[in-house]
């Protein structure tokens, strides 16, 4: 952002200087970067300029949970693309680790999201029952065609 504001200061002379050093393709990432960074900070700044505190007192603590989640995701993402413009491999880096860890944190928090929102299948007991038992028959056995074996059962 702070490029974006030190062409739209340095005036037409700067900027046309600029396009005979940059190639036009480097030129094109470079504006898409820019649209990028200009967008990621016009989604964060409501959130930026309400203070996290805040913003966390309003929300239940599963919903607070999940937004420290993902504004550390977003931070730590963040980082791991500036890396690479500083000579320094990424996926050496902790700052991988540091991400799956939030990765993981934020699958269980959607795990229990799920759960409270009923998402998640429940067992049918009886069904699952019938099923075991089922799958547990012996063949021939004393007066049954069919002689089911439990497995806590004494008898043989």
């Amino acid at each position: 952002l702070q490029y974006s504001v030190y062409i739209q200061q340095s005036g037409r002379q700067s900027a046309a200087m600029a396009e005979d050093l940059v190639p036009e393709e480097i030129e094109e990432q470079c504006l898409q970067c820019h649209r990028s960074l200009v967008a990621i900070d016009r989604m964060l700044k409501p959130v930026l300029d309400v203070g996290r505190l805040q913003l966390e007192e309003k929300l239940e603590p599963l919903d607070a949970a999940s937004l420290v989640l993902l504004l550390s995701y977003t931070m730590n993402s963040l980082f791991w693309v500036s890396l690479p413009t500083q000579g320094v491999n990424p996926k050496t880096h902790v700052i991988k680790r540091e991400l799956e860890r939030i990765q993981k944190t934020m699958q269980k928090a959607r795990v229990i999201s799920d759960r409270r929102a009923g998402r998640v299948p429940k067992l049918n007991r009886g069904a699952a029952r019938r099923f075991v038992r089922g799958a547990l028959w012996e063949e021939g056995g004393e007066g049954s065609s069919r002689k089911r074996k439990h497995p806590d059962s004494d008898t043989t």
